[in-house]
C-alpha cells in the first residue's frame, strides 16, 4: 500500500514551551520541510476538533502570511504562496488535502514536519491512523515545568487582553475557572498524552525534550534532535539559536497561582518520573516565572 508520507516529522507540544524557537531552528535544516504554516493542526481536526481549521481562522492565517510577504508581489514565489492558501481554504480537509500541505517531490533523506502543539491531545484511533498514512513517523514533545507553562499560558491570554484581569487582584477560584476554559492543566498534564502515544508510537520514534535546555545547551539539543531523525548536523545560524521567540511580557505569578495548581503539579511530576522522564531540578524548586 503506498503511503501518503515517507518520513514525516511531528513535533507535538507542548504550548508554550519552545515550539516556535525549535522550529525557527530547524526549518534552517535542509532535509526538514515545513509547509507555509508551522502548525497545521490537521491531526486534531481529523480526531474531532473540527473548530481548529475553521475559515475565519484559516483566513486570518493567510492574510497575515500575505501581508508579511516584502518580496515582489510580481514574483513567482508570491504566485506560488498565492496558490498554496487557496489550496489551504478548501472546506474539504482529507488526508490528501493534509498530503498537499507540503511539496509533491521530496529527496529521500527529507521529512515532511508539522509543529502543531495540539497533536500531543489526539487520540489512539487518530494515532493509528497517522501510522498508516506514513513510511516513517518520528515524534518530539517538548516538556516545560507544569507552573512555568501555566503561567506562559496565562500571560500570553493577558498580553492579547483576552483575560485583562491583573494577576494580583485574582484569586484561586478565578485561575480554576481560567483553567477550565483554556485546559491549562491538561497542557500540562505531560504524562497521560505520553502514555497513549506510547501505545501507538514505539520507543525509538518517540523523544521527550526538556524546555530547559533550550536556554542551558541549545546546540547539543539540537544535535540530539537530528540524530534521533537520523539526519545530517546542521550549522545554525548564531542569532537564531540565541533568540527568545514569542516572550511574554515579565509578570511574576501570585501566591494564589501556586497553590491552585500545587496537588495537581505534584502529581504530575510523580508520574513523569514514573515514565522515565528525568525531570530537571529546578521544576522541584517550584516555577520560575
Amino acid at each position: 500500500m503506498t503511503k501518503l508520507f515517507d518520513k514525516l516529522y511531528l513535533n507535538v507540544g507542548a504550548m508554550k514551551a519552545g515550539t516556535t524557537w525549535l522550529y525557527r531552528q530547524l526549518e534552517q535544516h535542509p532535509e526538514i520541510v515545513f509547509s507555509h504554516e508551522k502548525e497545521l493542526h490537521y491531526l486534531a481536526y481529523r480526531d474531532g476538533n473540527k473548530h481548529v481549521l475553521n475559515q475565519k481562522y484559516k483566513a486570518n492565517r493567510r492574510d497575515n502570511a500575505l501581508a508579511r510577504f516584502n518580496g515582489d508581489k510580481s514574483s513567482p514565489e508570491y504566485a506560488q504562496l498565492l496558490q498554496w492558501y487557496e489550496s489551504h481554504m478548501e472546506t474539504t480537509m482529507d488526508d490528501a488535502w493534509y498530503r498537499g500541505r507540503f511539496p509533491g517531490q521530496l529527496a529521500a533523506r527529507q521529512y515532511c514536519a508539522d509543529f502543531s502543539n495540539l497533536t500531543c491531545l489526539v487520540g489512539v484511533p487518530t494515532w493509528e491512523a497517522i501510522l498508516a498514512m506514513v513510511g516513517q513517523v518520528k515524534v518530539s514533545y517538548v516538556l516545560r515545568n507544569p507552573y512555568d507553562r501555566m503561567w506562559s499560558h496565562y500571560k500570553f491570554h493577558y498580553q492579547m487582553q483576552q483575560f485583562n484581569v491583573h494577576p494580583d487582584k485574582l484569586t484561586e477560584d478565578d485561575f480554576r475557572a481560567f483553567d477550565k476554559a483554556n485546559q491549562t492543566m491538561l497542557h500540562s498534564s505531560y504524562s497521560q498524552h505520553i502514555v497513549r502515544m506510547r501505545q501507538c508510537v514505539d520507543s525509538d520514534s518517540l523523544k521527550l525534550v526538556a524546555y530547559d535546555d533550550i536556554q542551558l545547551q541549545p546546540a547539543v539539543l539540537l544535535r540530539g534532535i537530528e540524530d534521533f531523525l537520523g539526519i545530517n548536523h546542521h550549522q545554525y545560524l548564531p542569532g537564531k539559536v540565541k533568540r527568545k521567540i514569542n516572550a511574554s511580557e515579565s509578570l511574576s505569578a501570585p501566591d494564589c497561582f501556586y497553590k491552585t495548581f500545587a496537588e495537581a503539579v505534584d502529581k504530575e511530576l510523580a508520574a513523569l518520573a514514573g515514565l522515565g522522564f528525568d525531570i530537571p531540578k529546578s521544576w522541584f524548586a517550584g516555577g520560575s516565572v
